[in-house]
């Protein structure tokens, strides 16, 4: 199998070529507020370097959040117009369960991903033997209420929220890539593919409608 992974939803903007899940290439870089900019740059050079073509790809996989309002929207709106050139299928990949999947650890994970001000996005997965799954709905949270999650067997995990790592133990920055993108798409290609991609919208866990009060 054959995908292009696309990740978008933080400061780090990234392309992944990959082939029956071995990572074949990676363009990847810091490139805050420059996805528009530098996405189609970094896709000229993933096929300069390894020659491939859109036809022959499975499928186009996408964070699809939560994170970044631009960075969502630019990345997806990359995925769609590759897609409809080429007719291609897209997978949208949750963008904390990919950062658990990098994480490489088993066992409780709690992945934190900073949003604004001192609001995070938290959800908390399970893995076992390198398979991550949700253990609970992902929401928006002030940081101190996800301290009520903390236990001694939770691993946390978080991206972008440093100043908070005195409050929680176990605690370890895991960067978003279109690596962990790419390994997810092949895991649950079967379940997550749209083959038709015009409906897909980001997943941006907007404050406004969130189920508890915070």
């Amino acid at each position: 199998m054959k995908i292009l992974a696309v990740e978008t939803s933080t400061n780090i903007c990234g392309l992944t070529y990959s082939i029956d899940g071995e990572h074949v290439c990676t363009v990847e870089a810091d490139s805050h507020r420059k996805h528009a900019e530098v996405l189609p740059a970094f896709f000229q050079d993933l096929q300069n370097q390894i020659s491939f073509h859109l036809n022959e790809l499975d499928g186009i996989a996408i964070s699809i959040g939560p994170g970044s309002f631009t960075g969502l929207r630019v990345g997806l709106s990359f995925a769609k117009g590759l897609a409809f050139s080429h007719n291609l299928p897209i997978i949208p990949v949750p963008t904390l369960l990919s950062i658990a999947q990098l994480s490489k650890k088993d066992g409780p994970i709690g992945v934190m991903l900073h949003s604004h001000g001192e609001k995070v996005y938290f959800q908390s997965f399970q893995s076992q033997n390198m398979r991550v799954t949700p253990s609970e709905n992902i929401d928006l949270y002030s940081w101190k209420d996800v301290l009520n999650f903390d236990s001694e067997d939770l691993q946390w995990v978080h991206w972008g929220c440093e100043k908070y790592e005195q409050s929680f133990s176990h605690f370890t920055t895991v960067q978003p890539s279109s690596k962990g993108i790419a390994e997810l798409s092949e895991i649950h290609f079967n379940d997550w593919v749209k083959a038709d991609p015009k409906m897909i919208v980001p997943n941006y866990i907007s404050s406004f409608n969130l189920g508890v009060s915070k």
